[in-house]
């Protein structure tokens, strides 16, 4: 992923012990769009710019842990979205 991602560089800072993080929208899973739509919501998103789409959730949940989060069960939501949660420790 690069450089820490904003978002949860800036949570990492502000949330104090026990403060959730929550993530909502689509990611990929185990390398893979978790739907169709996915799929062609990424190949639009890359077409506007080519670092732009979907990352992985596996991406996400590393940077998370490496930031302090603990990695709480993440919810399938309609439309194949995710809700990711952490927990800064």
């Amino acid at each position: 992923m690069g450089r820490d991602p904003p978002l949860l560089a800036g949570a990492a800072v502000r949330l104090g012990q026990g403060g959730l993080l929550l993530i909502y929208g689509p990611v990929n899973e185990g390398g893979s769009f978790t739907g169709p739509g996915n799929a062609a919501f990424d190949a639009d998103l890359r077409l506007r710019h080519p670092e732009w789409g979907l990352r992985a959730r596996e991406d996400v949940d590393a940077v998370a842990q490496g930031l302090g989060f603990a990695i709480e069960p993440r919810r399938t939501m309609p439309a194949d979205n995710r809700l990711l949660v952490y927990r800064r420790r």
